[in-house]
């Protein structure tokens, strides 16, 4: 299984159209991004290492990206615990379309500081 796989799996459930698979959908796409990080920072040796893996995850998201991009995961993972916990509050479409933006904007902007990173050693 990979993280794309999930993330697939994740607009599959959303088409469903109802607010249980909205809330699933936020899930299955916050731990998309959760597991292409975990694999992406796991070189990231932390001299403090927090305890838990998101925690984990996130702290080697800041040392290797930089504060911006480990504030914008903490931030998905916030939504993520809402749509798992906060029964009161009503999930729709859009709020599982604004994971899926968080996600990819997530990637895309660690695919650019890996980029950016590579060219530095060339030049």
């Amino acid at each position: 299984m990979t993280h794309e796989d999930l993330q697939s799996l994740s607009h599959d459930i959303a088409n469903f159209g109802s607010e249980v698979a909205f809330r699933s959908a936020v899930s299955r796409s916050y731990y998309s991004a959760f597991h292409a990080m975990r694999e992406q920072t796991q070189d990231v040796m932390l001299s403090s290492p927090p305890m838990g893996s998101h925690a984990l995850v996130t702290a080697r998201i800041k040392e290797k990206y930089g504060e911006a991009l480990s504030k914008h995961f903490h931030k998905m993972k916030k939504h993520r615990n809402s749509a798992d916990y906060d029964t009161e509050k009503t999930f729709r479409r859009n709020n599982a379309e604004k994971m899926f933006s968080d996600r990819n904007f997530l990637l895309s902007k660690a695919v650019e500081a890996e980029a950016l990173e590579s060219n530095k050693g060339e030049g």
